[in-house]
């Protein structure tokens, strides 16, 4: 017998669409320097498409600076929702 978490309980999360010049390796060494292994870690960061991040809601701002250090980089929208973003 498995135990699930409730709602209540789960970590909500933000999708963050972007575009850039800059490549998936490159998003992701930002991000991993500016975070450290464990900011990476906690805000559980998902490459969900190419310009598509998944992330905590709690780590969604030092996500959003740290995108911020890249170059060419634009935050297009932050949505709750996958389908949203896409609108």
């Amino acid at each position: 017998m498995t135990k699930y978490l409730r709602p209540t309980l789960r970590e909500k999360k933000r999708y963050i669409l972007f575009t850039t010049k800059a490549n998936k390796d490159k998003v992701k060494e930002v991000l991993f320097s500016f975070l450290g292994t464990y900011g990476y870690g906690k805000a559980g960061i998902i490459f969900v498409k190419d310009n598509v991040i998944r992330v905590s809601t709690k780590w969604k701002d030092q996500v959003i600076t740290a995108l911020g250090l890249i170059k060419d980089l634009k935050i297009i929208k932050i949505s709750g929702i996958l389908n949203k973003v896409f609108k």
